[in-house]
């Protein structure tokens, strides 16, 4: 695939490993490049967490849950707990192919945040940054075949363990790299976000 090859030469270049704060340039055959759904047109996306009331109450409150701790974060509500405990009882509230969405990606990124991330009590602040970092993502436009409107962005999720460790201050599942490409336009943006642990 032409666009992959592009993809990784752009990671390994190293001018963008430097803005991210390294000399240390990856080996592009080890990079895995996952593709991500960008197909989300309207903010209806985030009413599942409301439907049934168990982790967002219908006044926008975060509902409150028994401390806990995964990979590093600490946990006090349902909401992040939903998002990282595998298990978590509500984990069915987002289905498999909506966890698969870019803006589920961008919600999750903005909910687990750091190691020393305060939480919101309301979920409004979640999903207004939300949509706002999604729509400075991603481009739009009228399809000239059925007049609607598509997004012609592609998002990928770069696998950190393939890239350079020098990349990371420790390695962590909280480690996130995307590239967002579009080839109408012909830009790339690139969405990083290193885990730093408290400790």
């Amino acid at each position: 695939n032409n666009l992959l090859t592009i993809l990784k030469s752009f990671i390994t270049s190293p001018s963008v490993c430097s803005v991210l704060g390294t000399s240390s340039v990856p080996d592009a055959s080890a990079i895995t490049l996952t593709p991500l759904s960008c197909t989300v047109l309207n903010m209806n996306f985030f009413d599942a967490v409301t439907f049934e009331d168990e982790v967002v109450t219908s006044t926008d409150l975060i509902r409150g849950c028994m401390d806990d701790t995964f990979d590093g974060i600490l946990v006090q509500d349902k909401l992040r707990e939903m998002m990282l405990n595998p298990d978590s009882e509500n984990c069915h509230i987002f289905k498999e192919g909506e966890k698969k969405e870019w803006i589920y990606h961008l919600l999750k990124l903005f909910v687990v945040g750091g190691s020393m991330c305060q939480s919101e009590d309301r979920f409004r602040e979640y999903r207004e940054i939300t949509k706002a970092v999604y729509k400075d993502t991603v481009s739009v436009q009228k399809s000239a075949k059925t007049g609607k409107v598509e997004i012609t962005s592609q998002v990928y999720h770069v696998d950190p363990w393939g890239t350079t460790p020098e990349l990371w201050k420790k390695q962590s599942v909280h480690n996130k790299y995307y590239i967002i490409v579009d080839t109408t336009q012909g830009w790339i943006n690139v969405v990083y976000k290193p885990f730093v642990p408290f400790w």
